[in-house]
């Protein structure tokens, strides 16, 4: 070949070569970032106010157990923090010398008065006694068998008694031990019904000004398993404990039986409520020299907008002025983002 032909193939080359670099540049598409949407949609927002307490016994809904005569403590079947069910014994105890004397001298005082009146009785029949005479002996002998039916209530017709609980519950305490002689009223037991339960909350003492009777109150057990409970505040304690340096606040437990005296809860106090208001999740909002912006797709592309943010719940932000409801914004890959980047989109599963 020629030098001539040479040359002519390879400026041929050259301009293939050429062309096809020309025609790959021209069919380039613009470089876009994958993200994912999730519309602007109303929803209920709160501010809270978080706190910590314990879940304890209503002191209100205690009920106290005693005797109505003297007995000896043979035996007790309980003990702190026991749960029990209606009728269950909780302490067993037996006569003691006084009462066994006060039993036996109403049986004496009703034998007395029923033969008093049988022989009252037999003398009228023979016109030996008057009709008064019998009325007083009748009232005698009812007045004898209401002292003795007393006695029996409080002490019973054997020399054993039971002291037994009256409604389903936790022993909140236990005031008595075996041996013990207990006087009629003395306090034995104190029982507590098991959905009467509340929650004693610490509050900070400058934050007792936006905290009121009848606040709602979200309680969440620092334990697994327990569901979480509302409530309303019903009580404010407004004097701060030397040790804590807080002020407390009591809810109580409604329908609470799966719960136990002494757990920690962690509560959401609900400070101020926005109803029906813009929100988005709150991984859309990014923050640039203080100042709140997320992204907004707009025909395939992003669209920076600042906002106005309110509420934060942690799950989703309250917005106030920059984006309508229904607007899609960018929730994830929005860090690789500028104004007017190209996206490709997925929704929010």
């Amino acid at each position: 070949m020629s030098p001539k032909s040479k040359f002519a193939n390879r400026r041929r080359f050259l301009l293939a070569t050429m062309l096809i670099l020309a025609s790959g540049y021209g069919t380039s598409t613009e470089s876009s970032v994958l993200v994912t949407l999730a519309p602007a949609e109303p929803a209920d927002m709160s501010k809270t106010l978080t706190a910590y307490g314990t879940v304890e016994f209503a002191p209100d809904q205690l009920q106290a157990l005693s005797v109505q005569g003297e007995g000896l403590v043979t035996r007790v079947y309980v003990a702190p923090g026991q749960r029990v069910r209606k009728g269950d014994v909780l302490v067993e105890l037996t006569a003691t010398a006084n009462s066994a004397t006060e039993l036996e001298h109403a049986r004496i005082a009703v034998e007395f008065a029923t033969k008093d009146l049988e022989r009252l009785q037999d003398l009228r029949a023979r016109q030996l006694a008057t009709n008064a005479e019998v009325r007083t002996a009748e009232e005698n002998r009812a007045k004898a068998d209401s002292a003795l039916a007393n006695v029996r209530k409080r002490l019973g017709d054997t020399s054993y008694r039971h002291l037994r609980a009256d409604l389903d519950g936790y022993v909140e305490a236990v005031h008595v031990h075996a041996g013990d002689i207990v006087s009629p009223g003395v306090l034995l037991v104190l029982l507590a019904p098991a959905d009467k339960l509340r929650v004693r909350l610490g509050i900070e003492p400058e934050d007792l000004p936006v905290i009121h009777e009848g606040q709602k109150v979200v309680i969440k057990a620092l334990r697994p398993g327990l569901p979480p409970q509302e409530g309303r505040v019903n009580h404010i304690y407004y004097q701060v404990d030397p040790k804590t340096r807080l002020a407390e606040a009591v809810v109580p437990l409604t329908g609470s039986s799966d719960w136990l005296p002494g757990i920690t809860v962690k509560a959401e106090l609900v400070v101020a409520e926005h109803r029906q208001v813009v929100t988005v999740p709150r991984q859309a909002v990014l923050s640039r020299d203080g100042r709140p912006y997320l992204f907004v797709d707009e025909q395939g592309h992003a669209r920076l907008r600042w906002v106005e943010t309110g509420f934060d719940d942690g799950q989703r932000v309250e917005i106030q002025a920059g984006i309508e409801a229904g607007e899609g914004v960018i929730v994830t890959g929005n860090y690789e983002l500028s104004d007017g980047m190209a996206i490709r989109t997925s929704e929010v599963p």
